[in-house]
């Protein structure tokens, strides 16, 4: 399901496929990854046309947006089909966990 509203974050459905990219955003959506929280769960999960399948649940960013575990895969695998307002979504995301990061590094006592 395509859901390009400002609550979702890459819910696409890539057509195309291109060489793996591996730079800056890849690296940024990996790292995104490991900071989102699960939200509802499903019985099953969506499968990309190239075959890779997602986890049977949604993820939540920390600006409350909804997406799945393929949000690095499409940025990777499939950037031709990523629009550039799905782009400056993920910037804000990863913009804001940057902020966030900083700040809880600030507060952390120094040994």
């Amino acid at each position: 399901m395509i859901r390009n509203d400002n609550t979702y974050l890459l819910m696409i459905e890539p057509e195309s496929e291109s060489v793996p990219i591996q730079d800056v955003w890849t690296r940024r959506a990996m790292q995104l990854l490991f900071m989102l929280k699960i939200g509802k769960r499903y019985r099953g999960m969506h499968t990309c046309s190239c075959g890779a399948t997602s986890e049977p649940f949604d993820l939540i960013t920390p600006q409350g947006r909804i997406t799945h575990s393929l949000v690095a895969h499409y940025i990777e695998c499939h950037r031709d089909d990523v629009t550039q307002a799905e782009l400056v979504k993920l910037y804000a995301e990863i913009m804001n966990c940057s902020r966030q990061h900083a700040l809880e590094n600030m507060n952390t006592p120094q040994s």
